[in-house]
């Protein structure tokens, strides 16, 4: 689930839970949204504009990519 800030979410803090060293970490700041769409758009090369996006439909692709981002990032 992300949180944030009254108004756009892109452009707002945001507290959400990133993938990190194979383990779900919650986190604020604005990078959590940018972070995100960085992800999105590496995995899924046929998504909508992303300006188009809403926050709930980044968050659902986000979520997608968790167990591929958890296997990936996992310490060795």
């Amino acid at each position: 689930m992300v949180w944030y800030e009254n108004g756009n979410p892109f452009f707002r803090r945001v507290t959400g839970f990133l993938i990190r060293d194979g383990q779900e970490i919650k986190e604020t700041g604005f990078h959590v949204i940018q972070e995100m769409i960085l992800q999105i758009s590496l995995y899924y090369t046929s998504l909508p504009d992303i300006r188009d996006l809403y926050l709930y439909e980044i968050e659902f692709f986000y979520n997608g990519l968790k167990p591929t981002l958890k296997k990936l990032t996992k310490p060795t």
